[in-house]
């Protein structure tokens, strides 16, 4: 238990205190969201991936196994969320507004902090594919559940508006090249405004939380079902997908860690957009986020 408290003091709690932060500043001082949450998804994200990507030694056959362990973990896990709905016989907006903060996992801004703390940037490398995968799966796959249907024009409209896929290409493809010396006058920059993004998703993601505390009337037995799927029965899935993909030590880890964590704040702007039960699905991203400082230290703990 000892060793399970330490995980959580020193992996957990301070990516927690950064939240609380964000918190806090929402209540107080009350600073433009939007616009903090733009900058970073447009600007400190792309370079956080970029600038990890490209000190990476990640090969494009690991990089793949993480893509394909992304998608397989998020798509499943969606897809039972969708099953559960289907036999508590939620149809319409309730089986949406269940399955949409089960697809979206929050590998980023909380996701890349804990990974980084609890295994070193070597697993926060394989986080960033990660991350970047489940981000074109919620950008699209997302949209199409928030709006109650789309077409492939629309998710690949929505794919495309995603910058931190570019980056994410760019480095892939300037590593596949090799022996390619980024300038120094363009790489620090980069190198800066990426140390700033993990810090700043954390503070979005407290501004966000405090949005969501609000809307936490009602809806509970929902809440509680989707925060079941995203916390518990994702890792589960997780372990299969490990089998599936072949996935083994630093990666292994990484991948299983990012699959197990709390809904992502993503599912609250696309609720809010097209008026998805946003209760429903705010309510998920703040009791998930809050039980996830359990589950992940135990699942930390536990890993080998």
């Amino acid at each position: 238990m000892n060793t399970l408290i330490g995980i959580f003091v020193n992996n957990i709690l301070p990516v927690f205190l950064v939240v609380g932060t964000g918190a806090l500043l929402g209540v107080t001082i009350r600073p433009d969201v939007k616009a903090i949450s733009r900058t970073t998804f447009y600007i400190l994200t792309p370079c956080v991936i970029f600038s990890g990507l490209i000190r990476s030694p990640l090969t494009g056959a690991e990089t793949q196994q993480v893509a394909l362990f992304a998608a397989l973990a998020t798509l499943l896990t969606a897809a039972l969320a969708w099953l559960v709905a289907t036999l508590f016989g939620w149809t319409g907006t309730r089986r949406r507004a269940l399955t949409l903060p089960v697809l979206s996992v929050n590998a980023g801004n909380f996701g890349l902090s804990v990974v980084l703390l609890a295994f070193g940037q070597e697993a926060q490398a394989r986080a960033m594919i990660y991350f970047a995968a489940s981000a074109v799966i919620g950008n699209s796959l997302g949209v199409a559940l928030a709006a109650g249907g789309g077409s492939w024009r629309q998710m690949l409209l929505n794919v495309a508006r995603v910058p931190m896929i570019y980056a994410t290409i760019a480095a892939l493809a300037l590593n596949a090249i090799g022996n390619v010396q980024i300038p120094a006058v363009l790489m620090k920059p980069i190198e800066l405004l990426g140390g700033a993004a993990v810090p700043m998703m954390l503070l979005v993601l407290g501004l966000q939380l405090v949005k969501s505390a609000a809307r936490l009337r009602m809806h509970v037995g929902t809440i509680a079902v989707a925060t079941v799927l995203r916390l518990l029965v994702a890792p589960l899935i997780a372990i299969g997908v490990t089998w599936l993909t072949g996935v083994q030590g630093i990666t292994r880890r990484a991948c299983m860690l990012e699959a197990s964590m709390p809904a992502g704040v993503t599912s609250t702007i696309l609720a809010l957009e097209y008026d998805l039960e946003p209760e429903v699905v705010t309510g998920t991203v703040f009791v998930s986020t809050l039980f996830s400082a359990l589950t992940l230290s135990i699942l930390i703990w536990a890993m080998p």
